[in-house]
């Protein structure tokens, strides 16, 4: 969207916005302190799936059915 008038429908709430933009900003890299959280978060989730991956490929998974049922 550049600058100007847009309007901008949302059909299923039955609703029209009509939005002004009067200066559109180029993108700009966030600062350390806007994106650290989302980064560690990430690294986190990603560390978490490598090591299950490795505990799967290291043990084998055996369910007892019997208890599996008794806990149910």
């Amino acid at each position: 969207m550049g600058e100007g008038l847009h309007k901008v429908n949302y059909p299923k709430l039955g609703v029209v916005d009509l939005v002004k933009i009067v200066n559109v900003i180029d993108s700009e890299p966030k600062k350390i302190n806007e994106v650290k959280g989302l980064v560690t978060s990430d690294y986190q989730n990603f560390l978490e799936k490598e090591w299950v991956s490795e505990l799967k490929a290291k043990y084998k998974v055996e369910v007892d059915k019997e208890v599996l049922k008794q806990v149910k």
